[in-house]
């Protein structure tokens, strides 16, 4: 799937997860996508910690949570936060 380094260049190097940010201004999100059919762990800490109150966005209902650096998405999950 991550055949093509200009699409693999981002925060985390995960073999099911796409992991990166936008800047707008001084706005900025970070994007979580698992393009897979497979549910997928992030693991290792993430550069950045969200919890659910900075969620703007998600394909899923993601449960309300604390502070994390590590995060659990569904099969096709994307989420977008505030960072």
């Amino acid at each position: 799937m991550k055949s093509n380094d200009r699409l693999i260049i981002g925060l985390l190097d995960h073999p099911q997860i796409y992991v990166y940010t936008r800047t707008i201004g001084k706005e900025k999100v970070v994007i979580l996508v698992n393009l897979t059919d497979e549910p997928a762990n992030i693991n290792e800490d993430l550069p950045f910690a969200v919890t659910s109150s900075q969620l703007l966005l998600a394909n899923i209902e993601v449960n309300e949570h604390d502070t994390v650096k590590k995060l659990y998405l569904k099969p096709f999950e994307a989420r977008v936060y505030t960072v």
